[in-house]
């Protein structure tokens, strides 16, 4: 069914790449950075469109009782926009739910516009990203938290050491203080 919609939409190969990265894991793959890729129309008309896909890593907290509160997620995406019919193609996969609900205000808002004012066909691409940025921060935040508990565990344990060894040194001493 996906590849007869993928088919019909006529989406540029390099997509595939992307869909690649959603097979089954056991444990998430070594990093690999955010790739995209462009594909420009034009013709002897002026008639301008493209097609553009990429790949996002981002975090969301997963609700389930884990030591690790967070999961790493993928999204891709892909457009293909022309501007003859002032109209965009998309496929979106694993995308979170609160880009649905961005998409829907936003064909909501939209279609009250006036049909020669329309946002930049790119300009969508913006929003999803900081739409998936926005947890970042806390999930940096926790694992500061997480470094600092296991920081001050060595620590502690670096003193204990410490004493444990002055108190071993303080007994021979006393030892042959008192042999003395």
């Amino acid at each position: 069914m996906f590849d007869r919609l993928v088919q019909f939409c006529n989406v540029f190969e390099e997509f595939s790449t992307y869909l690649l990265q959603f097979g089954r894991r056991i444990r998430d793959a070594p990093e690999t950075s955010i790739t995209s890729h462009m594909r420009l129309h034009t013709d002897k008309s002026s008639v301008f469109g493209y097609e553009i896909c990429y790949n996002i890593k981002h975090f969301e907290l997963h609700g389930r009782e884990l030591k690790d509160p967070w999961s790493c997620r993928h999204a891709a995406f892909y457009q293909c926009y022309s501007s003859a019919e002032h109209s965009s193609t998309w496929i979106i996969i694993q995308g979170p739910s609160k880009i649905q609900s961005f998409i829907e205000q936003s064909v909501s808002a939209q279609a009250s516009v006036l049909p020669t004012h329309h946002e930049h066909p790119l300009y969508q691409h913006v929003q999803f990203i900081r739409l998936l940025e926005r947890n970042w921060t806390s999930y940096l935040i926790t694992l500061e938290e997480q470094r600092r508990k296991t920081s001050d565990k060595i620590l502690f344990l670096s003193s204990c050491k410490i004493s444990v060894e002055l108190d071993c040194n303080n007994r021979r001493d006393n030892k042959r203080d008192q042999h003395s």
